[in-house]
């Protein structure tokens, strides 16, 4: 195991191909533009409670938590990855670490073979890793940010949190196009599930806001989208992505797709 000291603090990490190790090395920490929306909406947004970082990876977008007293909930499958978010926020009494997969239903499950441990979940009796919803791993915490980054278990995940949705928490959730297609959904689907329990959807695009309406064509195979709910009265002044627009930036992107992001849009647009 590895560490890098960043002016948010030490960060472990095993050594890998992982863009976001990769980023790491170089003292960058993914989500930043994400979460610094959500951080401007939540100082005046109504709810209280903790943070709570689905598919935490090696906790780079819990970073803050070395530095602030807010709870946060760090869920994680993978145990290299776990190992590192011990070692990162060892001694911080306001982090609890969970290892689970997180999915609809309680069960057991593996990780792809194909992908190792940051792929999609396939269900199966005598699977290595357990189950659980979000709503089991909450059970009564009160929860003021939920980010999911699950690889594709999105739609899943939001399934099983009834109870913590029900407290209308700020979310961030990552669409990946490629991994939804594993579980037979578009980035659409998982967009109109976002929308159909009350959310605006927002993302940043070449610095831009832009309003994500899940009925337009979604031109991005990996992203993330910051989801506030509707009935938030201070909404965030953005533009709405219409699909001519959408279809334009997709034209001028296509072609720096790799391989799995270019199947994914064949299969999408049939």
């Amino acid at each position: 195991m590895n560490n890098i000291k960043l002016q948010q603090g030490t960060f472990y990490y095993y050594d890998s191909s992982d863009p976001v190790v990769s980023a790491l090395k170089q003292g960058y920490l993914f989500g930043a533009n994400n979460w610094n929306l959500i951080k401007q909406v939540s100082s005046i947004y109504p709810n209280e409670g903790g943070i709570v970082d689905v598919g935490a990876h090696i906790g780079t977008f819990s970073y803050e938590a070395l530095t602030s007293d807010d709870k946060y909930i760090l869920v994680e499958a993978d145990e290299t990855n776990c190992q590192c978010l011990r070692q990162t926020f060892d001694g911080r009494d306001n982090v609890t670490i969970v290892e689970t997969l997180v999915s609809d239903r309680a069960g057991r499950a593996d990780f792809s073979e194909r992908r190792g441990p940051f792929g999609w979940i396939e269900y199966n009796e005598e699977g290595k890793y357990e189950t659980r919803t979000i709503d089991d791993i909450l059970k009564n915490e009160k929860v003021k940010i939920l980010k999911l980054d699950i690889e594709g278990s999105e739609i899943l995940a939001l399934n099983g949190a009834t109870q913590t949705l029900a407290q209308r928490p700020l979310m961030i959730v990552e669409v990946n196009g490629y991994c939804l297609m594993q579980q037979n959904k578009r980035s659409n689907d998982l967009l109109q599930k976002i929308d159909d329990l009350g959310y605006d959807i927002y993302m940043f695009v070449n610095g831009a806001q832009l309003l994500i309406d899940p009925k337009n064509f979604f031109p991005f195979c990996v992203a993330d989208v910051v989801c506030i709910p509707k009935e938030f009265e201070k909404r965030i002044n953005a533009q709405v992505l219409p699909n001519d627009q959408a279809e334009a930036y997709y034209n001028s992107i296509k072609d720096g797709y790799n391989s799995d992001c270019k199947s994914y849009f064949e299969w999408v647009r049939k």
